[in-house]
């Protein structure tokens, strides 16, 4: 906003609304007032009547009490300013300012008492500013174990409205872990396309066909849903390491689909009929899906679960590829004989 006067209490709000959530911690801003300072606030109409300018007094004010460089001494090596300015006892309290006379345009000094007013104010410390505007950041932590940032800045994204409604003339912009979250998510979200692209294209190159490529990526959507079972039993937030996961597991549940898929093709070219074709390949195929996915289960569940040492940071994604291969391997062999045999049905039709 504008005005610290109109920002701190919608700062007050929204640090009173961040308490209240469970899992956050060590919240703070980085409004802090400074030292007493004198404030000259100057008349502009009657300075402009006697030929001064805000700036021409603000540069005055500052020579008195700053001081203004009037030569040089230089010796062999070094060169020393002489400055000049206002007496020591003069710079301490209003009396040393309202006694000060500036030049105006016209050559002449004018009191500076009769065109400003004087005050002692508490100054600001540090100003922020952001498009021209003064900002007030309020920051903190979260227990990750209880709520998330992006969960904590949904909250008050809430209340946006109504916050607006209270403070017109403020707006509110959320950065930090919930700007880095949504720039990763948009990101994921791209590879995770491209990911199915590359998978689609693959399979095109492999069966030589655009509809089998299809019927196999139906699994995927099987594997995202087994992913969300298995991280909501488990009490794991969807992060930004499940939803890895999510894109690592969209290679991995697809070989079930390519065993079964291509064992009805041959069976096809074999002679064999469409659903006897399905039927063989459900009985045939199933130790093979079997046998791949419990090795491969196997391999990834002992991270998720801490055997021989747990880390957090890995957990989501051991999760994601742990179980989302394990039921989407259950799922996908139920499902993925209909899908070959409901597609058989759409040719027929």
């Amino acid at each position: 906003g504008d005005s610290y006067d109109e920002i701190m209490p919608l700062v007050d709000e929204i640090m009173a609304e961040l308490k209240a959530i469970e899992g956050t911690k060590d919240l703070t801003h980085n409004f802090s007032e400074g030292k007493e300072q004198l404030v000259v606030r100057v008349n502009q109409k009657e300075a402009a009547a006697v030929g001064l300018s805000t700036a021409t007094v603000g540069r005055s004010v500052l020579s008195a009490f700053e001081g203004l460089v009037a030569t040089s001494i230089r010796n062999l090596e070094d060169e020393i300013d002489i400055r000049v300015s206002l007496p020591e006892r003069e710079k301490k309290g209003v009396v040393g300012a309202q006694d000060l006379q500036v030049l105006n345009s016209f050559g002449r000094l004018v009191p500076l008492n009769k065109i400003a007013e004087f005050s002692k104010e508490k100054g600001i410390e540090y100003y922020a500013h952001v498009d021209n505007q003064r900002q007030v950041n309020i920051s903190g932590d979260v227990d990750v174990n209880i709520t998330s940032a992006l969960e904590v800045s949904n909250r008050i994204r809430a209340k946006e409205a109504e916050y607006k409604k209270k403070h017109p003339r403020l707006s509110l912009d959320f950065g930090g872990e919930d700007e880095d979250t949504k720039e990763s998510l948009e990101s994921l979200f791209r590879a995770f396309i491209l990911a199915l692209i590359l998978i689609y294209v693959l399979l095109i190159l492999t069966v030589q066909s655009f509809i089998w490529p299809i019927i196999i990526i139906l699994v995927i959507p099987i594997g995202v849903l087994s992913v969300v079972w298995a991280l909501f039993f488990h009490g794991e937030p969807l992060s930004f390491m499940g939803m890895l996961g999510i894109v690592a597991l969209a290679g991995v549940i697809v070989n079930n689909s390519i065993v079964f898929v291509d064992f009805v093709i041959k069976e096809r070219e074999r002679g064999a009929t469409k659903k006897d074709s399905i039927i063989a390949a459900g009985q045939k195929r199933l130790r093979p899906i079997i046998l791949t996915t419990l090795t491969t289960v196997c391999g990834i569940l002992p991270t998720a679960y801490g055997v021989g040492g747990l880390d957090p940071f890995v957990v989501p994604i051991a999760l994601s590829l742990g179980w989302g291969i394990l039921i989407g391997a259950i799922l996908s062999s139920v499902f993925l004989p209909s899908f070959v045999a409901v597609f058989d049905d759409f040719k027929r039709s």
